[in-house]
């Protein structure tokens, strides 16, 4: 697994935002988005986390309407820009238990922002809920050094209420992007957490 070591400085807060640079302060287009978490819990191999990325258009709705393919996630592991690794069914292990690839340079023009977000597989089936996850975070590298992060989350609020997490965002801004950290509680599987966008 890859190591997920922040240097000091890298950590961000709930809300925060900045322009998507590299280490060294230029413009970071080829994105390596990592996710990692533990479950604590009886049942803990059972508890199927999924990350995922919701495309959305001009006023923060669903690129092309609910119908249209613009999340990534699983089961459509592709769109243009945006590439999911690996489902991990068990988060076991060190680093990062998920990966989502983005290429901002070829994400389309109708698309203003990328939601990236993590979500219990079937979890009102399994009566399960994020209260039971622990030492959550996503980060975000460049792809050719993906340890080296550059900026880093952690989700350590209590999402007890919860079954999934919109954790960050990317968005458009003036000729580059930026991002946001998020850290929002949601309910329901992925294709309801992206309506909520419609």
């Amino acid at each position: 697994m890859e190591t997920t070591a922040t240097p000091a400085g890298l950590n961000l807060q709930k809300n925060e935002r900045g322009l998507v640079l590299d280490k060294d302060g230029g413009q970071l287009k080829k994105i390596h988005m990592g996710a990692g978490w533990d479950v604590n819990a009886p049942n803990a191999k059972t508890y199927d986390l999924d990350l995922f990325a919701i495309c959305l258009g001009e006023g923060s709705k669903l690129v092309g309407g609910p119908s249209h393919n613009n999340i990534a996630y699983f089961g459509n592991k592709t769109l243009p820009g945006i590439q999911c690794g690996a489902d991990n069914l068990t988060g076991q292990g060190d680093g990062d238990d998920e990966n989502i690839q983005i290429d901002l340079d070829a994400v389309p023009a109708n698309v203003h922002a990328i939601v990236i977000g993590i979500n219990i597989y079937q979890a009102a089936a399994k009566n399960q809920n994020m209260g039971a996850v622990n030492n959550a975070f996503v980060r975000y590298a460049p792809q050719d050094n993906r340890p080296a992060t550059v900026k880093k989350y952690d989700l350590t609020e209590d999402y007890s209420t919860f079954t999934g997490i919109v954790a960050f965002k990317f968005y458009r801004h003036e000729d580059g992007w930026k991002f946001q950290a998020v850290g929002q509680g949601v309910n329901g599987d992925i294709n309801q957490i992206a309506s909520t966008f419609a």
